[in-house]
């Protein structure tokens, strides 16, 4: 797959999420999100930076990971 991804893209996502992220309104699903533990760097990965095609593909590559990993663990326990 061949990145089409935009360097100045890229930046603004990154800015965008080093300013949101790291101080969220009080009370806001995000901040939860975090005091929960989650790290919203792949979401926002995901939304500001990948074009639409590329997360096709990506979740592409992750189902096919996932069922190589199912079937070969499916192998062992027979």
């Amino acid at each position: 797959m061949e990145s089409v991804m935009n360097p100045e893209k890229t930046a603004e996502a990154q800015e965008r999420l080093k300013n949101y992220s790291s101080d969220p309104p009080e009370g806001s699903a995000l901040r939860r999100a975090i005091e929960f533990g989650v790290d919203p760097t792949l979401t926002f990965y995901n939304m500001f930076v990948l074009s639409p095609e590329e997360r096709l593909q990506k979740a592409g590559k992750t189902l096919t990971s996932t069922a190589k990993m199912l079937g070969i663990a499916a192998e062992k326990h027979k």
